[in-house]
């Protein structure tokens, strides 16, 4: 078939699309859950009831609960629902719905260029080929969680159709359908709100310098009132009256230890406006350096990985450069409304998002960040190959250049997917190149130390040390990651290595000490030698820094109880009761108290309490039985 013939056929394109886009990822199909996957599907409890209450997919929740740290992304998570609803918790089931999505997605792109530039068909072709396969989306469509990327970039492709439609036949219909797909996208994944600045960007290449004002008005109206209606929705979601969060909760329970300089180290340069700046711009080079060059691909870019700049590196005045040339260069050809600049004019819109401008994002750069904008990329790399060789006589060196690239990424991307199999050969795999990264080396420690426990005794022994060795080097590498320290004198406490947990915790309260969770940690150690006096002291100190949590109430009440300190040990519990009690053994021990003292009376009424709230619990139906013989007496 004739290279121009297979354009002018109506399906073969799609259909080529749609498979190529299925065998780029069909050897992730069979993978098992990995990474975090947990955060939708296999630690979410909401997920995992299907249809049962789609409702409770829609509160927006945040705790220190895995499945709470994910945004409000409820149309994913009912995705994810749906998943579960007809093939239960099936990683396969989930990975294969996310290759067709994915496929689904490559069709509408294609439809996407079509319907801008239609003249220009052969580089609209080969922009969704490049898409298809660039490596640098297999975190998207391998990890299931970035599945929201897919379905937001779906429902924002789609809303920008029905904007084109709105353009060339104005009508309520398509104005609205472009309205209801654009929240639909937005509560897929918050960042779809950049397709707002994409369909002003259709508006200016579908409208021309002779349009009268009252057209342009009439054009971007609707945008306006789209852009309002997703800040709305934003500025509700996160309301007093809708948005459920413990953040103030675990902070006054001494517990809330996130620090966001380990996934973002920008954090730290948040009072230096000009550095900050600087690596904006840096991080905005990046991501076109790493559509040019995705190689190596890793899962976290984190601290000690990927490193900021400052006015010394050679890499700050060259991201400036390339930052200023891109400007122009879209400027220029958005001007001239050339297929150039309109993928660039995406990219920056698209992009704009992840660069850290209006908030600090949680990661400092992801895979997942250039999945959106990478179209804009590919866009304009191959219009610009077009641009610059325009002789029909040398295409065909066009064409065997941008397929050549196709085949390179297809391999590359293929390669990669395979690290995505479970959470043992992402580790593992990714451990070769950031073995100095500070995140990695933890995870691989919490995951060397879950799997501890799933070895027969024999093996356990040889485990230790490497549990130890990843956490030891995940505190050489920064000291601003508090859970590793707390797991690793954890995990001495736990191989009967107890000075080496003393020392770790002597050490973390040095460095944590406006936190109650060392103090706690350092009074368990001593409790574990039952040197009750000495741990009183550390549970002093922790419900200074967390008096809201009647967790320490109870530790402080055991020591004072071991102590002899038995009316001390009951207020404290009074004190503590107030507070969230969380389990029977609290009321249990406040029983056993008042039956040491004689206090039958008030150990009925504490029992009653307790057995309204845990009516199952073994520990205070233990104390109910000793109360009915205490009052038989």
């Amino acid at each position: 078939m004739h290279a121009n013939s297979l354009m002018e056929n109506k399906w073969i394109p799609y259909v080529l699309i749609f498979s190529l886009a299925v065998a780029q990822y069909a050897n992730t199909r069979n993978h098992d859950f990995a990474w975090d996957d947990a955060i939708v599907l296999t630690e979410n409890s909401r997920v995992q009831k299907g249809w049962s209450d789609i409702p409770e997919l829609f509160e927006n929740i945040k705790s220190s609960k895995t499945e709470n740290r994910y945004g409000y992304r409820p149309i994913s998570l009912l995705s994810f629902a749906t998943d579960v609803q007809f093939f239960g918790l099936d990683s396969k089931a989930s990975h294969r719905i996310s290759i067709l999505l994915y496929s689904i997605l490559c069709l509408i792109v294609f439809l996407f260029l079509q319907q801008i530039f239609p003249e220009h068909k052969w580089q609209n072709f080969l922009a969704t080929l490049l898409f298809v396969v660039h490596p640098l989306h297999t975190e998207v469509v391998a990890n299931i969680k970035s599945r929201d990327e897919i379905l937001a970039m779906i429902f924002g492709l789609l809303a920008m159709l029905f904007y084109l439609k709105a353009t060339k036949k104005s009508s309520v219909l398509n104005y609205g359908l472009f309205l209801i797909l654009l929240v639909v996208a937005f509560l897929s994944k918050e960042n779809a709100v950049v397709f707002s600045g994409v369909a002003l960007l259709l508006t200016w290449y579908k409208l021309s310098d002779t349009a009268e004002l009252m057209e342009w008005v009439k054009r971007i109206l609707p945008l306006a009132i789209s852009l309002c209606l997703l800040v709305g929705i934003r500025l509700f979601a996160y309301s007093d009256n809708f948005f459920q969060n413990t953040d103030r909760e675990l902070y006054e329970k001494g517990i809330f230890i996130q620090d966001g300089f380990v996934g973002n180290p920008i954090f730290s340069l948040e009072s230096d406006f000009v550095l900050k700046w600087l690596n904006i711009i840096y991080i905005g080079a990046f991501h076109l350096y790493k559509f040019i060059v995705p190689f190596p691909l890793v899962h976290d870019y984190g601290y000690n990985y990927l490193q900021l700049v400052d006015l010394t590196d050679y890499q700050t005045y060259l991201s400036l450069i390339v930052a200023v040339v891109m400007v122009l260069i879209t400027v220029i050809t958005i001007r001239k409304r050339s297929i150039v600049g309109f993928g660039l004019g995406f990219f920056i819109i698209t992009a704009s998002v992840y660069l850290h401008i209006v908030e600090l994002a949680p990661d400092i750069f992801g895979e997942r960040f250039v999945f959106v904008s990478s179209l804009g990329l590919c866009v304009a790399a191959v219009g610009l190959t077009f641009k610059v060789i325009k002789s029909n006589r040398l295409r065909p060196v066009v064409f065997v250049f941008w397929l050549s690239v196709s085949v390179v990424f297809f391999s590359v991307g293929w390669n990669r997917n395979k690290a995505w199999k479970d959470n043992k050969t992402l580790l593992q795999t990714d451990l070769v190149i950031l073995k100095d990264g500070a995140r990695l080396n933890y995870n691989y420690a919490l995951y060397l130390h879950r799997t501890y426990y799933q070895l027969p005794e024999e093996e356990k022994a040889s485990m230790q040390d490497s549990i130890l060795k990843y956490y030891n080097r995940t505190i050489e590498i920064t000291d601003r990651l508090l859970p590793a320290y707390l797991d690793l004198g954890g995990a001495y406490m736990e191989f009967g290595r107890p000075e080496k947990a003393r020392n770790i915790f002597v050490e973390t309260i040095a460095k944590y000490g406006h936190l109650s969770a060392p103090y706690v940690q350092m009074a368990k150690y001593h409790m574990s030698s039952k040197e009750f006096s000495e741990a009183i002291p550390y549970l002093e100190k922790a419900i200074e820094y967390g008096s809201k949590n009647s967790d320490y109430h109870y530790l402080l009440a055991i020591c004072q109880f071991n102590e002899g300190q038995h009316q001390q040990a009951i207020a404290t519990l009074d004190v503590g009761e107030k507070l969230d009690v969380s389990d029977g053994p609290y009321l249990a021990l406040m029983v056993r108290l008042h039956l040491r003292m004689n206090e039958v009376d008030k150990a009925r009424r504490v029992l009653r309490r307790g057995l309204a709230q845990f009516p199952n619990d073994a520990s205070l139906l233990e104390m109910k039985e000793r109360v009915d013989a205490r009052s038989a007496q």
